[in-house]
């Protein structure tokens, strides 16, 4: 029985098809939600909670201790003033405003203070208490599109933090918190599963405000036209508008492999009566071409469905929607790419691979990961992040014949240090056990090359770690490789040199990085932060040192949209495919671009304003759980696809010059293609000590605003060049030659010699 089926004992009602709310003669608030089959009120919540602020010792300066007043407005809102306790309940007042609206409730709870309070945000919170058990909690950070008034590409910022409460499994309670910062960043696993943390600086404060939408739901629909709905409630909306494969992709992203698919755009009508309403879409490809456009100028009682073809060429595609009715616009880029398909039969042998997935413990997310991982043709995957979800991902990546090498974390190399050697010993054992059915190299440590700045340190280290854990990683069967050095540090190298180190493992883990100047950047001096230079060092460190076998464990470049100084979506593909060539040209076996994620271990929420944040290959899952790629994801594919086999990089020297890169790549049956780029019109921001704002434009539109012209001889009857994106052009040579233009975004040539 619900606390509301007495109407006589409320001194206040209210309801709509989906929930309802009540105060009792006596003061206490009831959120109920109404079973869509059988009508019957369900009390899920005691009000919907009241802001308690505490000092930083968790002591309470303010909280509510029973409702003083309420006031209602125009019959569909509601105010409620409630009396205080605490050391400052005489120097403010606590309200919280009530919005009914007919799928949800708008609520805001605001402290307005006659002085200021002091307080702690990490101590306080909005205190909410669900009336009775529920299965479980599912906690997600809700993004929306932001087109800059510049023109720039879109990108996503931080509209609310998602709170999904099970009731059980015909009942959820979705809690979307609007007053949440632009690019906040929230970590899942501290995240409360029912109270919602507050957004303030510690310290004096002269008020504050929380806001919130409820939305209650009975669960007949599909989970994920439930989740989908309900978002769109929780934004107030009268409709929903989303795009979904016209047949189901079992890994939920937006990769497809071949060169068409088929999309639904469906629009849902939230209040079953007719009201004012347009949409219009239209779909560019990565050529700057539209391809499709359409309208939608009402929606029935129920929902309406448009199908969307997408097909001719591969590569990216962007689906751009613009809604609009009395209450709510929406707008939305909807990315997604068609990429070639292929068996990948020389898979294990592929140079190419990733390194980093992000889950958070969440296996859908893992899973998905794993599944375009393996789509794209990877050949390995560097594991460094440890957990029950990362490791059933892995396993299905070994099912598909993708390598792993496998990082643990760092050790300090203090004094004490020396101590535990056989505690760590034994504990590195007992992790190896974990991952030893489908590991093929240990790695221990990661980028603590720039604290070896002592000799003390540096032998700390070298006896510390690296040979008790050469020692262990080897006894248990395994390749072993050092610590990933940060910026292939010649100073590292050394140390692993000169201590006699060198010929204890066997591979080499280097780490190089260069946003936002070009991979290739080579100019005077030493730049840790240049990829080709660190490239070098670590050749001539082999060189000195002895040979052995190389991996670049982590590499690439970020999209940090408020960053001007940053590389674009375009310019990640185009800078990460020349990472990929000239690591190994250089010889490196593995170069693992990091990241697949778009957050890396930095929370759930987007920043646009950290590097660290932007450095993956997809945008992070959406509320649906579904994957969107970036360019680089398809140009990767691309780049599986088609040096499938590859055996050996060399740059050529016949046809490179001071603005044109040229390298030859050898296949295992002996065949041989080349690829080429041009430096010859650089990016404004190609160069670290010239660096000027990058060029601002949509995806879809090309920065490479000039290219060269190359003159490749052939004795061949026709030529063949493949972009970035996989789509192919042939040129047919006069007398021996052949004249191909040349951008910045690498070309794949056939045909010449």
């Amino acid at each position: 029985m619900s606390a509301l089926d007495d109407k006589a004992i409320l001194q206040y009602y209210y309801q709509t098809d989906t929930y309802a709310y009540g105060i009792s003669n006596e003061g206490d608030e009831t959120i109920a939600l109404v079973d869509e089959k059988s009508g019957v009120l369900i009390d899920v919540m005691n009000g919907a909670g009241t802001i308690e602020l505490c000092d930083s010792d968790g002591t309470a300066v303010l909280s509510a201790d029973s409702i003083d007043r309420i006031e209602e407005i125009d019959g569909k809102a509601l105010k409620i003033y409630y009396n205080l306790t605490g050391t400052d309940a005489e120097n403010a007042e606590l309200v919280t405003e009530y919005t009914f609206r007919e799928n949800g409730i708008g609520v805001s709870q605001s402290v307005v203070c006659s002085m200021p309070i002091t307080a702690s945000a990490n101590k306080s919170k909005l205190k909410r208490n669900f009336l009775r058990y529920y299965d479980s909690v599912d906690k997600d950070m809700v993004g929306k599109w932001y087109y800059p008034e510049n023109g720039d590409y879109p990108y996503l910022v931080n509209e609310s933090i998602a709170t999904a409460v099970n009731i059980d499994k015909s009942h959820t309670v979705y809690t979307f918190v609007t007053s949440v910062k632009e690019d906040a960043t929230i970590w899942r696993d501290t995240y409360p599963d029912i109270n919602i943390p507050l957004n303030f600086t510690d310290g004096e404060i002269d008020g504050y405000t929380c806001t919130y939408e409820l939305v209650l739901t009975s669960n007949t629909a599909g989970q994920t036209e439930n989740r989908y709905r309900s978002l769109f409630k929780g934004r107030g909306s009268d409709y929903a508008v989303g795009i979904f494969p016209a047949t189901e992709n079992s890994e939920n992203s937006t990769v497809f492999v071949g060169d068409s698919v088929d999309l639904k755009l469906n629009v849902a009508n939230l209040t079953g009566e007719k009201f004012n309403f347009g949409l219009k879409y239209d779909v560019y490809d990565y050529y700057g071409e539209m391809v499709a456009s359409g309208t939608v100028n009402a929606i029935p009682e129920g929902s309406a469905n448009t199908d969307i073809r997408i097909s001719g060429k591969y590569g990216m595609y962007y689906i751009n929607i613009y809604a609009k009715s009395n209450n709510y616009t929406y707008r939305e880029c909807y990315p997604l790419a068609l990429i070639p398909t292929d068996s990948y039969e020389n898979r294990q042998t592929n140079p190419f691979g990733l390194t980093s997935i992000e889950g958070h413990n969440v296996l859908d997310e893992y899973m998905t990961a794993a599944e375009v991982l393996i789509k794209t043709g990877a050949g390995n995957y560097r594991m460094s992040n440890h957990s029950a979800g990362q490791y059933t991902a892995v396993e299905r990546m070994v099912e598909a014949g993708v390598g792993i090498n496998v990082q643990f974390g760092s050790r300090n190399i203090g004094d004490d240090y020396l101590k535990n050697i056989e505690s760590f010993k034994k504990s590195l054992a007992a992790s190896i056990d974990k991952v030893k059915d489908f590991a093929d190299s240990i790695e221990v440590g990661n980028e603590i090359d720039g604290l070896l700045d002592t000799q003390k340190l540096s032998t700390n280290y070298v006896n510390g770690t690296l040979l008790p854990a050469a020692s262990v990683v080897h006894n248990k069967g395994f390749k072993y490789a050092n610590a990933g050095s940060a910026g292939s540090r010649t100073n590292f190298f050394d140390v692993l040199g000169e201590s006699g180190f060198w010929n204890k493992f066997d591979i080499l883990s280097s780490h190089s990085y260069g946003v936002p100047i070009m991979p290739d950047a080579i100019s005077g001096g030493s730049d840790l932060w240049n990829y080709e230079q660190g490239c070098q060092r670590v050749a001539a460190a082999l060189e000195k040192y002895g040979d052995k076998e190389w991996y670049m464990s982590e590499t690439g470049y970020c999209t940090v949209p408020k960053d001007p100084e940053q590389v674009s979506l375009r310019t990640q593909a185009d800078y990460n495919m020349r990472i990929l060539v000239l690591g190994h040209s250089y010889g490196a076996s593995r170069i693992q671009l990091y990241s697949f994620y778009d957050r890396a271990s930095h929370g759930m929420g987007y920043n646009n304003k950290s590097m660290e944040m932007g450095y993956g290959i997809c945008y992070q899952p959406d509320f649906l759980g579904v994957v969107k790629p970036k360019p680089t994801t398809a140009a990767f594919a691309v780049i599986n696809y088609i040096t499938d086999g590859l055996e050996k990089t060399e740059e050529c020297q016949k046809y490179t010059t001071s603005t044109l890169r040229t390298f030859k790549l050898t296949k295992n049956d002996g065949s041989q293609m080349y690829v080429a780029w041009s430096n010859a019109n650089p990016l404004p921001n190609a160069m670290r000590y010239t660096t000027k704002d990058r060029i601002v434009g949509m995806p879809w539109q090309n920065q490479w605003r000039d290219s060269e012209t190359v003159t490749f001889e052939t004795a061949e009857s026709k030529v063949t060049v493949t972009d970035i994106m996989g789509n192919s052009k042939v040129y047919n040579p006069v007398d021996g030659k052949v004249e191909i233009p040349v951008t910045g975004s690498l070309v794949y040539i056939e045909g010449i010699k």
